[in-house]
């Protein structure tokens, strides 16, 4: 049953950095398309530059070693040093389980969910949204499930883990 694995589909990060240097660079960068407070830069990661307040947010990032390329990729581009550490924001995943003929109304009335709110009315979203503090898991009556959410690995191997739990029970 652990054989589970939530398949990272992006990480969205945050660097910062001199807020100066980045003025710089915005004064110098041709190729960002510019907007009133930010900027956006599409290269092998999409990156999202708050000018004035020093931070680039980072999207497109497959995984977590690609976390320092995201890093490298801008330096080299903008010719600013960023501080080395990113604070992951958000890791969207997603993974498929076999419901074995049980509705998501089933799942809602019969699974006990310890340190979570769940949510299900089909009037309102077609999923059951499972929130804890490690993320959410979206689950589909396909059987397709999303993570979104988390700010970790560990996190996200906690909402792996509810995975698990959910098919034991059914």
């Amino acid at each position: 049953m652990d054989e589970i694995e939530l398949e990272v589909s992006n990480i969205k990060i945050a660097f910062t950095c001199d807020s100066q240097g980045l003025q710089d660079f915005k004064n110098s960068c041709t190729i960002a398309k510019n907007y009133s407070n930010f900027s956006v830069l599409k290269l092998t990661f999409t990156y999202i530059i708050f000018w004035s307040a020093g931070y680039i947010n980072v999207t497109k990032i497959k995984k977590k070693e690609d976390i320092e390329k995201a890093r490298k990729e801008f330096e080299t581009v903008s010719q600013i040093s960023l501080h080395p550490k990113a604070t992951i924001h958000n890791i969207f995943a997603h993974t498929k389980i076999e419901l074995k003929s049980k509705s998501l109304k089933w799942i809602y009335d019969n699974i006990e969910f310890e340190n979570s709110q769940v949510y299900f009315n089909t009037s309102f979203y077609p999923g059951l949204r499972i929130k804890s503090k490690n993320g959410t898991l979206i689950i589909f009556q396909s059987g397709k499930v999303t993570s979104l959410g988390s700010n970790s690995f560990s996190s996200l191997e906690q909402l792996r883990r509810k995975c698990v739990f959910i098919l034991q029970q059914l």
